[in-house]
């Protein structure tokens, strides 16, 4: 490291080079002409003047002003303002910086409009925009943020909040405010808007801009409510339903930042039922992306998924405790709204500093697999995990035609009930778009999942799995490449229609024609846990209503039902086939002999039929 110590540096012309690993300290910095490069640190105790022209992805240290007058390439540099008496950011050229920290309990102002490409840091003091603009750029490859601000430091003036909106089909996109005092004008200068006052076309009928009122009775989609004026109000924390076109677009929004504690109004209203009731669409409020599961949140009587419409696959992305479909993410971009839903009278939540998520330019770029969903939520510039599927015990199913897909999640979890979890489950909400098919598993016999949990996998379980589709044709159910249920348990998948079992351990999809009349669950998947297939777990067998029983080589299923139903059993191999078929009538309590002496030894599944259920239980077949 080589280090270089003046009171004054001049440049009258030279071209000069700080390479990386190189310290240059000095008092105050006047480059006049020529060009400095940094790629090392530069720590001045006073000013830096540039009149020429400085560049470089160095640090730069500065406890005096800094003033641009000409060209200041930044890079990804960072420029740090680290005095003891007040410093001011001016000149005359408009400079873009990559990154500014500001740690100068005495504050730093603007003198001069300025940009900024990647993050403002404040550990102390207060950042001053009053009477310039500084703008947070928004681009395809990332979007500016203002991190984390501590107890005891501030920004206060106007900001100018870009949004580039991304590549994707004409369609509805969810949308907010980072700043306070925004009305719907400051988007309808930078984009199309119809069917209100002062938009593009205010004599259209379809209006393209609606907030959402939890509280209008009825089922969920009663509450949209349409934009009036381009003078509307874009309320802090509430989230907006915009119609965009299908070109990539920036637009911006200018007022004071929000900043520290911020609480959008969360109502609960009981009205059409658990599945309509409570939802409230809410926003990301901060000039930074955020993180959903961290700690610092406040969500009292909220269930913990959220929902945000994806455009470019037609369908919801779901995320809630670690797990995502369709492209759901813990993280949601700045200026992004999405759903939330209450769970009960008196619902809050509180966002504070603490829960902006840190960019890492590493994870700009959308990670995806070819077997799942290619896109994020809404934008792609905050970090998006790959929608693959890592989590153990659970399984993810995607259905796939017509040229879209839609997701479905089932989890074996300790803790988890057979009913809505409003800590691990996602409701299905049904696709915006009317060409993509809508995909779920069913509880309740009526209530659809997006994102289902359930106990820990110790018996035999039928899961419903309603699909339904816009146009009859050929579609596939196919699960994720990487089965992470446990080796010696069965998957099968009964297509009521078709009356055939797929083994999902051999087979990764399944190919089937479906009409769009179609909405009661087509299919059930059987999940049997082996050990309680084999009788280890008499508990749990005995209150499935049914149980394997193995006496002197014949193999009976054992019945306790509630009252005396006929029964149509049905035993197949592990390839799907049918090996036996047989009907019992007036089946209350007792056994039923399977015919199984001419049957290869092997692993099989027996489902047993009846008015408004179906159980299924592993069967081993021994060679001796």
């Amino acid at each position: 490291m080589a280090s270089a110590q003046a009171q004054v540096l001049n440049n009258n012309g030279a071209i000069g080079n700080i390479t990386s690993g190189t310290v240059v300290s000095g008092g105050t910095f006047v480059n006049t002409s020529g060009t400095i490069s940094n790629a090392g640190i530069l720590t001045l105790s006073a000013d830096l003047t540039n009149s020429a022209t400085i560049d470089g992805n160095g640090i730069y240290n500065i406890a005096g002003d800094f003033t641009n007058n000409s060209v200041f390439t930044a890079g990804t540099s960072t420029v740090t303002f680290n005095g003891s008496a007040a410093q001011t950011l001016d000149g005359t050229a408009i400079t873009t910086f990559n990154n500014i920290v500001q740690s100068n309990s005495a504050g730093v102002s603007l003198g001069q409009d300025a940009n900024l490409v990647d993050e403002l840091s404040v550990s102390s003091g207060t950042f001053t925009t009053t009477g310039f603009d500084f703008t947070l750029i928004s681009d395809a490859s990332r979007t500016a943020r203002i991190a984390e601000i501590p107890a005891g430091a501030d920004i206060t003036g106007n900001i100018v909040t870009q949004r580039y909106s991304g590549i994707g089909p004409t369609d509805w996109r969810f949308l907010s405010s980072a700043v306070s005092g925004a009305t719907i004008a400051d988007w309808a200068d930078d984009f199309p808007t119809t069917g209100f006052t002062g938009s593009t076309q205010p004599g259209l009928s379809f209006v393209s801009i609606y907030s959402y009122d939890e509280s209008v009775a009825g089922v969920a989609d009663n509450g949209y409510v349409p934009a009036t004026s381009t003078a509307d109000p874009i309320v802090s924390g509430l989230g907006y339903w915009v119609y965009l076109g299908d070109n990539p677009i920036t637009f911006s929004v200018t007022g004071p930042p929000h900043t520290f504690t911020v609480t959008p109004t969360v109502t609960y209203s009981v009205s059409a039922g658990m599945a309509d009731d409570g939802w409230n669409l809410i926003a990301n409020p901060y000039p930074s992306a955020i993180d959903w599961d961290d700690a610092s949140w406040t969500k009292t009587n909220v269930d913990d998924a959220v929902y945000i419409y994806n455009s470019n696959t037609g369908t919801f992305a779901s995320y809630v405790g670690g797990v995502g479909v369709n492209g759901g993410s813990r993280y949601i971009a700045s200026q992004q709204a999405f759903w939330v839903k209450a769970n009960a009278s008196s619902p809050a939540i509180t966002m504070v500093e603490d829960i902006k998520a840190d960019q890492d330019p590493s994870h700009l770029k959308l990670l995806s697999t070819e077997n799942t969903s290619h896109y994020p939520m809404a934008f792609s510039d905050f970090p998006v995990p790959p929608n693959t599927n890592s989590i153990p015990n659970s399984i993810l199913l995607t259905a796939s035609g017509n040229g879209y897909s839609d997701e479905t999640f089932i989890r074996f979890k300790p803790g988890s009930t057979g009913g809505f979890d409003g800590e691990s489950d996602a409701w299905k909400l049904e696709n915006p778009n009317a060409a993509a098919p809508n995909f779920s598993s069913v509880i309740m016999d009526s209530l659809d999942l997006s994102i289902n949990n359930l106990p820990d996998l110790t018996y035999d379980i039928i899961i419903p799995i309603r699909l339904r589709v816009p146009v009859t044709g050929t579609y596939t159910i196919s699960r994720d490449s990487s089965l992470l249920l446990t080796s010696n348990a069965c998957v099968m998948l009964e297509d009521l229609v078709n009356n055939s079992m797929i083994d999902l351990f051999s087979n990764v999809s399944y190919s089937f024609i479906i009409s769009d009349t179609t909405s009661a669950p087509r299919f059930l998947l059987h999940i049997c846990d082996s050990a309680a297939s084999t009788g280890v777990s008499e508990k749990k067998e005995e209150s499935s209503g049914m149980k394997v029983i193995y006496d002197n080589g014949d193999i009976y299923l054992a019945f306790d039902l509630a009252e005396a139903s006929d029964v149509n059993i049905s035993v197949y191999n592990l390839l799907g086939a049918q090996v036996l078929t047989k009907n019992a009538h007036g089946v209350h309590k007792g056994r039923i002999k399977l015919d199984l002496d001419n049957i290869s030894a092997g692993m099989y599944v027996a489902v047993a039929g009846m008015p408004g259920a179906s159980i299924s239980k592993r069967i081993l077949i021994s060679s001796e």
